[in-house]
């Protein structure tokens, strides 16, 4: 890399255009659905303004561009109090066409720290550098994703060496009248009804609790980058899963099911079809996202024979703020 490159200067950053943030996220072969100008504008609705896009733009002396998809979170007296690089908690981190070394990486973090005083920052499993670029003193966190390099075959070969179980579940959820399709809009109300009744089940337990609203955004964002995908027992939805697609990263962001219909297995069957799916798309990798510490959960994702991917968390406070707790009051 140029040594030049030893600080960002206030004349090179400038806010972005929505149609640069749009294509360099569609340019860059690390990016996640949640780094992307769709999920930062439904979490400002969802928010109620309180969180507002803010993109930047900046461009290094070696005229490496780049943009850093952001959401400004405001108090009622519209005071900025939190940076959010991560609406609702997801990855976050810039977006170039260009591939950046570890120079960039670390110039680039420091950028981010040192310009906001109240962050929130949830790095992405895919960008290696910003991980190693970022202190030892963050807090540690991981997600479970599948390579899917290989294509289902490999997956397949996969889950045979493990002793086959996924596909014996996903077999007994056929063998019960269990389908699997994308959602048409009517499938949405039947998710809800899904959704509602595992929060009953979970009580407490629940990492977080979302409403009716965040749902009917996700349905009417009409872009193929946000799927629904629904099992189905005699044409009721019995469970279901939300999958944000990125160019090469597919990611399970929420899911849900019936408990009357658990012993069928339909979370299994939704899981193979919406991975044989993904390898079909030219996906890489498969992401069941962090498990919000829940023991269950890490295993279930442990039996598709997903790898451990680092995704720590960057908390800086502004003042007395609290970023998590912020937000939340925002959303009641």
């Amino acid at each position: 890399m140029n040594s030049q490159i030893t600080s960002i200067k206030s004349e090179s950053v400038r806010d972005a255009s929505r149609a640069e943030w749009q294509d360099a996220w569609a340019s860059d072969p690390t990016s996640t659905f949640y780094q992307s100008p769709q999920w930062h504008e439904v979490w400002a609705k969802y928010s109620r303004g309180r969180l507002s896009p803010s993109p930047l733009h900046v461009e290094l002396v070696d005229q490496t561009n780049v943009i850093v998809p952001i959401s400004l979170e405001k108090t009622r007296f519209g005071r900025f109090k939190t940076a959010w690089l991560s609406p609702g908690c997801t990855y976050g981190g810039w977006l170039t066409s260009k591939e950046l070394d570890q120079s960039h990486a670390e110039l680039l973090t420091q950028f981010i720290c040192d310009r906001f005083p109240g962050l929130f920052w949830r790095l992405n499993p895919l960008n290696e550098n910003a991980i190693e670029a970022m202190p030892q003193s963050e807090q540690d966190e991981f997600t479970q994703a599948l390579d899917l390099r290989e294509g289902f075959e490999g997956i397949e070969r996969l889950w045979k060496s493990k002793g086959d179980a996924i596909r014996r579940k996903a077999r007994r959820a056929t063998s019960k009248g269990v389908t699997i399709c994308c959602a048409s809009e009517s499938d949405w109300e039947g998710y809800i009804e899904a959704y509602q009744d595992s929060l009953r089940r979970w009580g407490e337990k629940a990492s977080s609790v979302f409403g009716r609203h965040m749902f009917d955004l996700l349905r009417d964002t009409n872009t193929d980058d946000v799927q629904l995908w629904v099992a189905k027992l005699e044409g009721r939805v019995i469970a279901g899963a939300i999958v944000l697609y990125a160019s090469h990263h597919a990611s399970y962001w929420h899911g849900a099911a019936l408990e009357s219909h658990l012993d069928r297995r339909p979370a299994n069957l939704l899981h193979v079809e919406i991975i044989r799916d993904a390898c079909t798309r030219g996906i890489k990798w498969y992401d069941f996202n962090p498990s919000g510490g829940h023991a269950g959960v890490v295993g279930f994702k442990n039996s598709f024979g997903c790898q451990i991917m680092p995704s720590p968390v960057v908390t800086r406070k502004a003042a007395s703020s609290k970023p998590l707790q912020a937000l939340k009051r925002a959303l009641t």
